[in-house]
């Protein structure tokens, strides 16, 4: 389908993005938004490279040419967000322990050139290559860095956006840690790179990507929640992006390129219902060149420039959810899972079977219009549940599906707990119905643990 006209601030707030890098050759900026996405997150904007590229006139007009893709990138309508990548690691590596007078004089002139973009992001996965020494250090220059880069963006325009370099995992205590100590007041927006291997995004407990040692297993739903409410933490409403997730196809952890599609339309819709702001899939494009290492197989087009099922996908799910307001989760068979959105005043749920290899549950969708992944119309309402999404658009308020969206569990999904160690399960129960919600919890427990008495619930419209 066509992509829906926007106007820019609908743009703004679209939290459907994409990874590209504008030093390569081929990109396709208007093939991009056909596809659905209206954000870019371009690695062609190192420190070192646009320092290099300015020129004695300052216009950025060396390799790689900066206002020819700024101008590729405003032809067809998307909104860039600029990788600094190096910023804080090209002045580390050299000795630079904290932000000095010469990497002001790099940074803001970029600021000043360039005034016209929303966002600015300061480094990339800076953690993943300085971990050992910052964390020696208490993390003071990822802090300083952070925080003299906000107050520049700030100086230049206190309507654009100062971003966190993006962590090479999820880490919602060092966003705690940064928000504590102040070094976050003037950032806008925290985030992180999640890439769940071969396994569904619902059911992973561990992130595939590097960085990630020592972390205690989590659900992605719980890890992503948490980041949320870690970067709140003071009060200031910060947003929460997911700038690089994806599968492969090709190389290192791979799936078929049927689970991949199926798992771009499920990873946004978890990512929405935990509260992340934007999401910027891992890649445009697989690699040319023979398949060798993970991320040559994360494009959602093919080496031949022709679009993979995960494209047509992705062009389904901003058709279906042009401004998706998350509703809540539902279960509508054991071995199933969907998200219900509200989205133009109406109600559009996606229902799916969780794992390839569990046996396939059939339900009955009675209400709304049935779609496939793809977008195709379906006709029977008795659907036997595949990983890939079921659509139900116009979802009636009556539907179970919604119904069910009004429970949700507070309490992490993934808890680790030995014999004779309480546990508290906390149960959110939303009024989103006309009419109240009243009736009993229960809990079912292993052999040999017991459950304290359960709460009746009792919850007014509303």
């Amino acid at each position: 389908p066509a992509p829906p006209k926007r106007d820019w601030a609908d743009k703004l707030a679209s939290p459907y993005a994409l990874n590209i890098h504008g030093g390569l050759p081929g990109i396709d900026y208007r093939g991009i938004a056909r596809m659905g996405f209206n954000w870019v997150r371009d690695y062609a904007y190192s420190l070192e490279w646009m320092t290099r590229a300015r020129g004695d006139d300052g216009k950025y007009a060396g390799w790689p040419y900066y206002p020819k893709l700024d101008q590729s990138i405003q032809d067809a309508g998307l909104v860039l967000l600029p990788c600094l990548m190096g910023g804080i690691g090209q002045p580390v590596k050299a000795g630079r322990l904290r932000p000095d007078k010469a990497w002001r004089a790099d940074i803001l002139p970029i600021l000043l050139r360039f005034p016209q973009y929303a966002a600015w992001e300061l480094d990339n996965e800076y953690d993943y290559h300085n971990g050992r020494e910052e964390e020696k250090d208490g993390w003071a220059c990822y802090d300083a860095y952070h925080k003299a880069f906000a107050q520049l963006v700030k100086t230049v325009d206190e309507g654009t956006l100062a971003v966190a370099q993006g962590q090479a995992g999820v880490h919602p205590e060092w966003v705690r840690r940064s928000v504590a100590n102040h070094s976050f007041d003037q950032i806008d927006v925290v985030n992180a790179h999640v890439y769940t291997g071969t396994k569904p995004p619902e059911v992973v407990t561990e992130n595939a990507n590097v960085g990630q040692e020592g972390e205690a297993p989590g659900l992605l739903y719980d890890v992503f929640r948490d980041f949320v409410a870690a970067s709140r933490g003071d009060g200031k409403q910060r947003q929460v992006w997911l700038t690089e997730f994806g599968w492969d196809t090709l190389a290192g952890y791979i799936v078929s390129e049927k689970e991949q599609a199926a798992y771009l339309q499920r990873g946004f819709a978890l990512g929405l219902q935990a509260g992340l702001d934007k999401m910027f899939w891992y890649w445009q494009r697989d690699t040319k060149d023979k398949p060798k290492q993970y991320f040559d197989g994360c494009g959602l087009l093919d080496p031949a420039d022709e679009p993979k099922p995960a494209a047509a996908a992705m062009a389904a799910l901003t058709h279906f959810l042009p401004h998706p307001k998350p509703v809540g989760r539902c279960e509508p068979a054991p071995g199933a899972l969907g998200s219900v959105f509200e989205t133009d005043g109406k109600l559009v749920a996606l229902v799916y079977r969780v794992d390839p290899a569990a046996p396939a549950p059939t339900v009955d969708l009675p209400g709304g219009q049935l779609f496939d992944m793809y977008g195709n119309p379906l006709t029977e309402r008795r659907q036997k549940l595949d990983i890939t999404p079921v659509w139900v658009v116009d979802l009636p308020r009556t539907d179970p599906l919604y119904q069910q969206a009004a429970y949700n569990l507070a309490t992490p999904g993934f808890t680790r707990v030995t014999a004779g160690d309480p546990l508290v399960i906390e149960a959110e129960v939303k009024g989103n119905r006309p009419t109240a919600i009243a009736g009993t919890m229960a809990a079912k427990v292993p052999n040999g643990w017991t459950a304290t008495a359960l709460p009746a619930v009792a919850v007014a419209p509303g």
